[in-house]
């Protein structure tokens, strides 16, 4: 397998700097930074050190790898416009994108003419702070595609020491949807936290104050012992009396979200042996109450 070196970056967005200020500091070159918006590419100049920026993908010097970290609809397109400058990229040897739920094949038009081709995501969020670039060290990757590009992909994670899934084409969405519940609607739920806080009069920065490190905690406490072990709570105590009276507040003041807590509810007598602890009555009217 040919050895990557030097790397181009295109799409000077979150992900695109935080991977090329991540790539630079653990022993590759960057040899471009693309971007049409000059204002993403003046950032990109104040946080990582390039040989070559431009917004137009002629103008390109050229790496032995190009990741393209650009909006999902968009990776074909610029594949295609890529394909059109083959003679100029002779050193090109591997494509990536950072898609989640894309699979490698949205670079077909680079496939075609001999490049390897994978993709190769970041299980993680970027915020588009400037300490960005730690994130993508030690992370999970979910990677897919061509098999010398997924073993180029495995050393980059290495360097960058990540580990890795390895995921089939048709997998991908499924792997994405689940990202997607970890990070976009966990801010949801904690935002329907906020609006319970807030009907009480409590002001929404002491809301989050008070409310993440109880949310921080109990994450912290899965990863240590596992779901099962880190369900607290009523219904793992089994308090009909409380939870009652939340099902009486959701029908009273929140109805749009009484489903949601007992869809959750329901979640948990599905999949948790904590349950079983509890006397066989108090499961049957637990049962009984989320299912009403």
């Amino acid at each position: 397998m040919e050895e990557i070196k030097k790397i181009s970056i295109i799409g000077a967005g979150r992900v695109g700097v935080a991977l090329a200020k991540a790539l630079a500091m653990h022993g590759f070159s960057i040899a471009d930074i693309v971007d049409q918006d000059e204002n993403r590419l003046q950032w990109a100049r104040q946080q990582c050190t390039a040989e070559n920026y431009c917004s137009n993908l002629k103008k390109m010097i050229w790496g032995d790898a190009v990741f393209l970290c650009v909006p999902d609809d968009q990776i074909h397109s610029v594949a295609n416009e890529l394909s059109r400058s083959l003679p100029e990229m002779e050193t090109l040897k591997f494509a990536f994108h950072c898609a989640g739920s894309r699979a490698a094949d949205e670079l077909l038009p680079l496939s075609d003419y001999g490049i390897k081709i994978a993709s190769m995501h970041p299980v993680q969020t970027f915020f588009g702070a400037q300490d960005d670039y730690k994130k993508t060290v030690g992370i999970y990757w979910a990677i897919e595609g061509d098999e010398d590009a997924v073993s180029a992909a495995k050393v980059i994670i290495g360097k960058l020491k990540g580990e890795f899934i390895l995921l089939s084409a048709s997998a991908k969405p499924i792997h994405h949807l689940a990202c997607t519940f970890a990070s976009n609607y966990l801010n949801f739920l904690l935002s329907l936290i906020i609006e319970f806080y807030q009907n009480i009069g409590i002001d929404e920065t002491v809301a989050r104050k008070m409310v993440l490190p109880l949310a921080s905690t109990t994450l912290e406490n899965i990863g240590e012992k596992g779901l099962e072990e880190a369900l607290t709570g009523p219904i793992a105590r089994g308090d009909l009396g409380t939870l009652e009276k939340h099902l009486k507040i959701l029908s009273e003041k929140f109805p749009e979200f009484e489903i949601i807590y007992k869809l959750l509810a329901k979640r948990v007598f599905e999949y948790s042996s904590v349950i079983d602890e509890l006397d066989v009555g108090t499961i049957q009217q637990l049962k009984k109450l989320f299912n009403e």
